[in-house]
């Protein structure tokens, strides 16, 4: 009985260890404070349009739905992909994201955390389990004024969250 519970011990550690441990939102939880109005978007008028900016300011006064008060804004590029920002509900600054995104975001107002393309079961079964090298999910973390990359995975997940989304359209 012994010797089948150190076996039992082993595998399990080997299957922990052989799992990878990517990032989770409860990993970086935050607590939900900012309750009031969002201030107007403070918007360099040289780098974005007329049309972009009222698009852009749309989409803020939706509210937070990021790291508490936060509001991620995502908007079509000329191609069939999409741009995105984060504004400040308290200040209104608006950082944008320098590049161009073409998957699914998904992220939590209750999270610092950011979730850039993930891979699905969904898709790995249309795929027939054969991941392109050039797809991979990538796992951003909020500093308070930028996006740093804090994880990269090439392998199907299981996501509790569906993707987010607040476009605007120019």
């Amino acid at each position: 009985m012994k010797r089948f519970s150190l076996i039992a011990l082993f595998a399990l550690c080997a299957f922990v260890l052989q799992s990878p441990r990517h990032p989770r939102f409860e990993d970086h939880a935050i607590k939900v404070r900012f309750k009031k109005k969002p201030v107007q978007l403070q918007l360099d008028r040289r780098r974005y349009s007329d049309r972009l900016s009222v698009a852009l300011q749309k989409g803020a006064k939706h509210g937070p739905n990021f790291a508490d008060q936060y509001t991620i804004i995502q908007w079509p590029d000329k191609s069939a992909c999409f741009r995105f920002g984060v504004a400040n509900a308290i200040t209104g600054e608006f950082y944008e994201f320098p590049d161009i995104r073409c998957g699914n975001l998904v992220y939590s107002r209750g999270s610092r955390l950011l979730i850039d393309d993930p891979i699905d079961s969904s898709y790995y079964a249309r795929e027939k389990g054969q991941i392109p090298n050039y797809i991979y999910t990538r796992f951003y973390l909020w500093t308070g004024s930028t996006l740093k990359q804090i994880d990269t995975a090439h392998t199907p997940m299981e996501f509790p969250y569906e993707p987010s989304y607040n476009f605007v359209y120019q």
